[in-house]
């Protein structure tokens, strides 16, 4: 869970499945989301700080034997909406203007730059292949490009619509 505690802008509680909280950190930065890996080891935060009217993104790192985090990584405008490990060494970051994956210890593995298109949509599956719809030009009703990567940050397929796509599923619906 993220909440907020006094004197903090975010509280990160992990619990154990028996609701005991087993790992507990304060930031003064907010906290847009959180990934544990599946094994529980590891765990790596999404959050933003906000100085001379600019937002920076940044992801933090852990080891969740340890008390304080392992690695901070500042990503400048690029803020991450969404984190998630897809096995326990790799987590991805989705951004809002480049996707990246990192291992646990936050050392950038590959990264799809979105070249100045706008991210409409995605979705991943559970072994890390994703699927990005881009639109084409700024225009609601405009045409779209769908591009499939794999775990590596290949591109694996590309296809152009001369249509509005709206969505995409890469993990049947889940």
């Amino acid at each position: 869970f993220v909440t907020k505690e006094a004197g903090y802008k975010s509280c990160v509680n992990i619990y154990a499945p028996g609701g005991k909280s087993i790992y507990k950190w304060h930031t003064n930065n907010p906290v847009i989301d959180i990934s544990v890996s599946t094994s529980g080891k590891n765990m790596v935060a999404a959050s933003y700080t906000y100085e001379s009217n600019a937002m920076s993104g940044k992801l933090v790192f852990f080891d969740m034997n340890k008390n304080e985090p392992v690695k901070e990584v500042v990503t400048g405008s690029n803020v991450f909406s969404e984190v998630r490990f897809i096995n326990d060494d790799v987590v991805v970051a989705f951004g809002d203007m480049y996707t990246a994956a990192y291992t646990y210890k936050g050392v950038m593995k590959w990264r799809v730059d979105y070249g100045g298109r706008t991210l409409k949509s995605y979705d991943f599956t559970d072994d890390g292949y994703i699927a990005f719809i881009f639109d084409r030009y700024t225009s609601e009703m405009s045409e779209s490009t769908v591009e499939i990567y794999n775990s590596s940050g290949r591109l694996k397929g590309k296809f152009e619509s001369m249509n509005n796509v709206k969505y995409v599923s890469a993990n049947n619906g889940r």
